[in-house]
């Protein structure tokens, strides 16, 4: 009698659970931390894991990121990358400038106090938004500086979508060596349990689909040389090919839900070109095809 009573208990007490996770869910629409199941419905600022269907096996999938910037691409002859010019110099600082990566700009609020950094990024100082991120992480406050990288990004920061990368694959390290627990991660980074998806999976595949989102904002080449630095770099991992699709699906996702940011801010719709010192300088085409690229490979399904 005690054994039936008690496996009745447990069954109540796991439905009450399930319930919960809904609930949780449908509470967290509209913030780009997690990712979604492939059946799911959800507000278009979701990530979206969207697991291969049988289907898509076919989908002739890239080895790597670099596979996907420079396939099938010709550059001409006189096209080709032969040294930039001053003036090509300062266009592409005055480009870094505006995506927020800046080297000099960041040294700028290096001496800055809290106060000062947390005021200005308040006004919409993508380089204070930028530094108050950064102390919001070394206060542990991970949530925020998340929200703070997104705003950051949805006014013009490319360096915050590195920024926000780094930090998912910083919540691998932490799993991986037993810093931190799976449900700490989780809870931190609003990272539900999915039946096709590990933890680290997903944040494998969040960590990727934000480095390459700053492609669709522009920046290719920045975007080979940071998913190259996150495989190679502390764990020595490698992003599977079948993975692909996921991670462009959650990187149309990510900017998808950046542009709706940046709109009830009442700012400009983006500009994701790139200068032609750029294209050059990198052997890349004259105009930004990143998008274009990610639908073919997901033959239209963007």
């Amino acid at each position: 009698m005690k054994s039936k009573i008690s496996i009745a208990a447990l069954l109540c007490l796991a439905l009450i659970g399930i319930l919960l996770l809904v609930q949780n869910n449908e509470s967290n629409n509209g913030k780009v931390s997690h990712l979604v199941d492939k059946n799911d419905e959800q507000d278009s600022s979701e990530a979206s894991t969207n697991a291969v269907d049988e289907g898509d096996k076919s989908i002739n999938l890239p080895d790597s990121f670099k596979d996907i910037i420079y396939h099938k691409e010709s550059i001409e002859k006189d096209d080709r990358f032969i040294g930039l010019t001053q003036a090509e110099q300062h266009q592409l600082s005055e480009w870094d400038m505006r995506n927020g990566s800046s080297l000099e700009q960041k040294d700028l609020y290096i001496n800055y106090d809290k106060k000062t950094i947390y005021a200005l990024a308040k006004q919409g100082d993508i380089y204070a938004m930028q530094a108050a991120a950064s102390q919001l992480i070394i206060d542990l406050n991970i949530p925020e500086a998340l929200d703070t990288l997104r705003d950051a990004a949805a006014l013009g920061s490319i360096e915050a979508l590195y920024m926000l990368g780094a930090r998912y694959g910083d919540a691998i390290y932490s799993l991986k060596k037993g810093h931190e627990t799976e449900e700490q991660i989780r809870d931190k980074f609003n990272v539900p349990v999915f039946k096709d998806y590990s933890l680290e999976k997903s944040l494998e595949i969040l960590a990727a689909a934000h480095y390459m989102a700053s492609a669709l904002r522009g920046d290719a080449y920045g975007a080979v040389v940071h998913i190259d630095a996150f495989e190679n770099y502390p764990l020595q991992r490698e992003i599977a090919k079948e993975d692909w699709p996921a991670i462009i699906k959650n990187a149309n996702a990510i900017y998808t839900a950046i542009d709706e940011r940046r709109e009830k801010m009442n700012a400009d719709e983006f500009d994701n070109s790139y200068p032609a010192p750029y294209a050059r300088l990198h052997g890349l085409p004259k105009e930004n095809n990143m998008s274009e690229k990610f639908c073919e490979i997901l033959e239209g399904d963007c």
